[in-house]
This record gives structure tokens, C-alpha cells and sequence, in this order.
């Protein structure tokens, strides 16, 4: 440590040193206003991005809404879903992650957003296996089926929109 150093000759180092700083010969004028300028700049761009981040969003979000409206007024049943796989990548059931009220008006199915078709059918995961290459290998599937639960015949298209999102 300090002990080999006379206490006076450390006081006279921490004075030059302190008076040193003070006269800005250690830190130059430059150095500080570069070091404020340098954080303004920093704080401005940030202030920018969050701003643009803002208004990208209040975009997205009002496209989100003219879709939402676009589908909700379709003559037909439309649901949005997100694929469930087990550990071995099968699929095993979906959530509905958008429908609109012609779908609600087909199957009954009511508050559907989130949930599990196994909430709402006995047969989600034969369901579920007929649209795993829909998602997995990016398939149109066409198809008429009967559902006996619902006692109801259905004209089924389904195809992939996003990494485990169906229509």
C-alpha cells in the first residue's frame, strides 16, 4: 500500500493530483464536453427510436384491426390456429388463435381465443394429425369432411401463414 510513502508527501501527491483536475490539465475541456455531447447524442437517438418504434406499432396495430374487421365480416368460417406437438414433432392438438362468428356459428364453438380444441372436441388429435403437414411440410389441404361430433359436413382449406400458424 501507501505505508512505504511519507503522509506528507501523499498529501502533497493527492493535492497536485486533485489540483491538477481542477486546473483541467488531467481532463481537458474538450474530453468533457465531448463525454456530455457523446451522452445527448446517445439520449437523442434513443428518444428518435422509440418514436419510430411507437409509430410502427400504432401501424401494425391499426392493419391489425382492418383485418380483424376483413375477417369478421367474411361469409365464411375462418379460424387462425397454432399447431401443438408432442416431443417426437407430432402434432397432438391446436389452439385457436383467431376465428371469427361464421366459424363460432358452424360449430358453436364460443370464446374460442387461446384455447385448446381438445376443450372443445373429443377427436382434437385426429384433427390435429390431419393438418400437421399443413404446417410441417407447408401443404394446401383441400377436403370435405363430416365431423360427428357437430353432425356436420365441411369444406376444409387449410394452409400454413406463419412457422406453426394455420389457417
Amino acid at each position: 500500500g501507501f505505508g512505504s510513502i511519507p503522509k506528507e508527501k501523499l498529501e502533497k501527491i493527492q493535492k497536485t493530483w486533485i489540483g491538477s483536475l481542477l486546473k483541467r490539465e488531467v481532463i481537458p475541456y474538450w474530453l468533457i464536453f465531448g463525454i456530455i455531447g457523446g451522452s445527448v447524442i446517445v439520449f437523442l437517438i434513443i428518444l428518435l427510436m422509440r418514436r419510430i418504434i411507437t409509430s410502427i406499432t400504432e401501424k401494425l396495430r391499426q392493419r391489425e384491426l382492418e383485418l380483424t374487421k376483413i375477417i369478421d365480416f367474411l361469409p365464411n368460417a375462418f379460424a387462425y390456429h397454432e399447431m401443438i406437438f408432442d416431443k417426437n414433432h407430432h402434432a397432438i392438438d391446436y389452439k385457436f388463435i383467431k376465428t371469427n362468428s361464421k366459424f363460432e356459428e358452424m360449430t358453436g364453438y364460443k370464446d374460442t381465443k387461446n384455447k385448446l380444441l381438445s376443450e372443445f372436441h373429443s377427436d382434437a388429435q385426429q384433427w390435429a394429425e390431419a393438418y400437421e403437414n399443413v404446417v410441417l411440410k407447408n401443404q394446401i389441404l383441400k377436403f370435405e369432411s363430416y365431423d360427428e361430433n357437430l353432425s356436420k359436413w365441411y369444406d376444409i382449406i387449410a394452409y400454413k401463414v406463419l412457422s406453426l400458424k394455420y389457417t
